[in-house]
């Protein structure tokens, strides 16, 4: 199970588990509350009864007294007062009655002090010991209820405490146990991780994370020796490269010094004609140098996202002949050009928006190219032509081509065919920045090739808008028929 699902899966226990606890305890506390509301009404029934039990007692003290001293009016209306108190009393009573059995006992007990009062003179000992006997039997009665319902009083807060701490130990318990799962399964990958990122940083290349625990720290440990296992292989790839720089920048080097050093203070100068031989190399072999570093300040350029373009109207016909001009004297095969003129038969249709020097720089590599990688009677072929919103410059070539995959790599930085590095030396720049100056003049390079039949090389980049598209189409003015 994934480390998601089983966080979800325990905080979804959790949330069950306190929300069960929070009903529980809500239930508890309603029938806590029942049972403290009955055993309120049961008092308040006793104390009732109590109350009718005294004014009962009353009625007949005043009783008495009138036997004693006569129908004085004072003490005949406070018996009518007390009689009457009774009777309300009583009435009061059906108001806490909550069982069938207390409505009975309240109703017998007021036909029994209803006797009493109607009772002739002589006869009231009989129906009054009634009267009181059916009051107690309802006093009682609420007296049993009132400990019914406290004896439930104390059981359901028992219960109520126990399940509070119950539902306590367990929280507690959860928390303390997802603590140390979360520490086993999180933290522990979590740590690890951490020392082996410091170990890498600190040097140690080949220390990697183990792939264990749940399946998104699995994913972090692959990703993380993955991006280990590229950073490596850069590395190396890194040091291939610089090697292979080195070596190529010592070439010319070497063939500078060789060449000059037979030009020494303490000898004359060499003759004429050596002399200019000297020069020869010595330029051919500082051009060499150049275009290298060249390459090299293009490319630290183009990834830092330095490289400044300066745009103008760049017709590519003029560029293509710019470019069999320099190259043809240093080729024995022939090299043409063919320039499809515009709709209009003129050149302005070659035209685009660019930067002249830079895609000067562009097709002087191919053209370069295309020569180191023929033979040295094979033929070059340049071409310019418009295709809809576009203007397409080829370079195609008889040399040694290459097969699918290897164009698929031809623009990487340093990568060079092994065709190519037998032909050729150089760092493996100069057709990445050449892809990279077309794309910033929003075209792109395609090319089609074929070992041992040569290959051609197409620019591709948006035609500038010329003076007859920017023209507005006139109408047509019929005259009279």
């Amino acid at each position: 199970m994934s480390f998601r699902a089983l966080i979800l899966l325990a905080t979804s226990l959790i949330a069950l588990a306190a929300i069960g606890s929070a009903v529980i305890l809500v239930s508890l506390s309603t029938v806590l509350h029942s049972a403290a509301a009955r055993m309120g009404t049961s008092v308040e029934s006793v104390s009732v009864a109590y109350q009718a039990l005294v004014d009962l007692l009353d009625h007949r003290r005043l009783d008495n007294r009138i036997d004693d001293y006569g129908p004085l009016p004072e003490l005949v209306q406070q018996r009518a007062a007390a009689e009457q108190h009774l009777k309300v009393t009583l009435e009061r009573a059906r108001d806490y009655a909550t069982v069938p059995v207390e409505h009975l006992l309240i109703v017998l007990a007021q036909v029994e002090v209803q006797e009493y009062l109607d009772a002739p003179e002589g006869q009231v000992f009989v129906p009054m010991g009634d009267a009181i006997q059916a009051l107690s039997s309802l006093s009682t009665l609420n007296v049993r209820e009132a400990e019914v319902a406290q004896r439930d009083i104390e059981r359901l807060d028992g219960l109520l405490r126990r399940l509070v701490v119950l539902a306590a130990v367990l929280l507690v318990a959860g928390a303390v146990g997802m603590g140390v799962w979360l520490r086993v399964s999180v933290l522990g990958p979590v740590a690890r991780m951490a020392r082996v990122t410091r170990g890498y940083a600190a040097g140690d290349a080949s220390t990697r994370v183990s792939v264990e625990g749940h399946h998104e720290f699995r994913d972090m440990a692959r990703a993380f020796n993955e991006l280990a296992e590229e950073l490596e292989r850069q590395r190396e790839a890194r040091a291939t490269i610089l090697a292979g720089v080195a070596h190529d920048l010592r070439n010319p080097l070497t063939a500078l010094t060789l060449s000059l050093y037979g030009v020494r203070d303490e000898r004359p100068l060499p003759p004429e004609p050596q002399l200019r031989a000297l020069v020869a190399r010595v330029r051919a072999q500082a051009g060499r140098l150049e275009r290298m570093v060249g390459d090299l300040v293009d490319a630290a350029l183009l990834e830092a996202g330095e490289l400044q373009l300066q745009l103008r109207p760049v017709d590519l016909a003029e560029v293509a002949r710019e470019a069999v001009d320099l190259y043809q004297p240093t080729t024995d095969g022939p090299m043409t050009l063919e320039v499809a003129a515009g709709p209009d038969g003129d050149g302005e249709a070659l035209r685009v928006t660019g930067d002249p020097l830079r895609l000067s720089q562009v097709l002087n590599n191919l053209v370069s190219n295309a020569i180191k990688y023929s033979e040295p009677a094979s033929p070059v072929r340049l071409s310019v032509a418009r295709a809809g919103d576009e203007v397409r410059l080829s370079v195609a070539d008889e040399g040694i081509g290459m097969t699918a995959e290897e164009v698929e790599r031809l623009f990487v930085p340093f990568r060079r065919t092994d065709d190519a590095r037998l032909h050729a030396r150089g760092t493996g720049l100069g057709l990445s920045v050449a892809a990279a100056i077309v794309r910033g003049h929003g075209g792109r390079i395609e090319v089609q090739s074929e070992p041992a039949r040569g290959s051609t090389f197409t620019v591709i980049l948006p035609a500038a808008v010329t003076v007859a598209e920017r023209r507005p189409p006139q109408e047509s003015v019929e005259g009279p028929a």
